[in-house]
């Protein structure tokens, strides 16, 4: 099988993320990707 991309501590945190704010999917990786540019690191949004 393929072996994972992100930990499941992100998934996790992103999917919380999801539901405290009640966006969808497409959005919830918008606004993952602007914290992150934030925050200055450089790493992608699962």
């Amino acid at each position: 099988g393929r072996s994972n991309y992100y930990s499941d501590l992100a998934i996790e945190t992103c999917l919380t993320l999801r539901a405290v704010f009640h966006l969808p999917l497409r959005a919830l990786e918008g606004f993952v990707n602007s914290l992150l540019t934030m925050m200055d690191v450089s790493l992608q949004s699962p």
